[in-house]
């Protein structure tokens, strides 16, 4: 044969294996044993995707040992002659931390948690307070403690699905409770989808846990600090100093901000949140935490309740920015710059870290100037 007949052969010998080799491929795909096979090699991918794009997931592998880290911290407090508290950090990922309480038995249980989770907590508890780590109502690993009557958590805490008990305050502020029930995740199988939003998880946090001794009845009670740090439970002022509070400076409090002049006598925290002056100006606050603040000024505000640090701006530099604070939308002139300035709210895109922005189309004479 001459080249060009010897090119056509191999090339077609070529093709015919290449046939041969997709027909076997196929046929291994179609049976039994090649869909193990790619059902294997789908799961490794899956689990490397997992790993790279959903790394929240690994809230699940801490669980057990902050399980067991918590239930060592809550023994020590047990041993406490009166009622005292600690703060820890948790991680929860898709597993459940409940609290079964002693009083009012599995009837109590059973109506503010599950029949399904009492079921799925085993023998070991009857008759006992516990506390546990469950996969979602399947089964528990509990820690038994016999003391205790009540597992209380606030009624707005964070992924908590327990019910609010009735008839049942809280020792400490007399507010409702609710059975403890944090819920780690949103999605609770064993196979994470990927991509899961970090909204979706309680994930890491610092948490207060307190146990309470009152009228002949043991409370352990576990929020999430942030929850409770600038609340009585934690910020207790000393009765004289409560007592010598300076109510006659609430007229000076035009804002919520305004607390953080320090005109009380006391840590302006526990003024704000305790809404010292609310009798007199009517305000309703609440502490929040800024992430984008350099300075302790700038990282803990004051807010209007039911606003959050996206509602407002606080002061800036003032050769870059505006040095008063404001409320969204509102405007201000800067002289040197001949710019207005806008309240866009802090973490706004174009906002500074301050919560201002340049805003080019409003001139001077629609611009306040305060």
């Amino acid at each position: 044969m001459n080249k060009k007949a010897e090119d056509e052969f191999l090339h077609l010998v070529m093709g015919l294996v290449l046939l041969a080799l997709i027909i076997v491929a196929v046929v291994a795909i179609t049976t039994k044993g090649g869909k193990a096979v790619l059902a294997w090699i789908g799961d490794k991918i899956s689990t490397g995707l997992e790993r790279t794009f959903n790394p929240d997931s690994l809230y699940s592998l801490a669980s057990t040992a902050n399980f067991e880290r918590l239930n060592k911290e809550l023994s020590e407090l047990m041993k406490s002659p009166s009622s005292a508290s600690r703060t820890l950090p948790y991680t929860l990922g898709q597993y459940r931390l409940v609290g079964f309480n002693k009083e009012g038995g599995d009837s109590l249980n059973s109506a503010c948690l599950s029949d399904e989770i009492v079921k799925a907590r085993g023998d070991s508890c009857n008759g006992k307070a516990c506390l546990c780590l469950c996969y979602i109502e399947e089964y528990c690993q509990c820690k038994e403690y016999p003391d205790v009557d009540y597992f209380i958590t606030t009624k707005s805490q964070a992924m908590n699905k327990g019910k609010v008990i009735d008839n049942l305050v809280d020792p400490v502020t007399g507010e409702p409770v609710s059975c403890l029930m944090i819920r780690g995740a949103v999605n609770e199988d064993d196979h994470i989808k990927i991509i899961e939003p970090v909204a979706n998880w309680w994930g890491s946090n610092e948490v207060y846990l307190q146990k309470i001794d009152k009228a002949g009845k043991r409370y352990v009670f576990f929020s999430q600090y942030a929850d409770v740090r600038f609340t009585k439970r934690v910020f207790m002022v000393p009765e004289e100093e409560e007592a010598g509070l300076e109510l006659g400076k609430c007229s000076e409090v035009k804002s919520c901000m305004d607390y953080q002049k320090d005109l009380f006598s006391v840590d302006w925290r526990f003024a704000c949140e305790n809404e010292v002056c609310s009798d007199t100006n009517n305000l309703f606050c609440n502490v929040r935490n800024n992430a984008l603040g350099t300075t302790d000024a700038e990282r803990t505000l004051c807010i209007e309740e039911g606003k959050s640090v996206s509602d407002v701006c606080i002061p800036g530099d003032n050769q870059s920015s505006v040095p008063v604070q404001g409320t969204k939308d509102q405007l201000y002139w800067i002289e040197a710059k001949g710019v207005c300035m806008r309240c866009l709210g802090i973490g706004a895109v174009k906002a500074d870290q301050w919560g201002w922005g340049q805003d080019s189309t409003v001139d001077k004479a629609n611009c306040m100037t305060s």
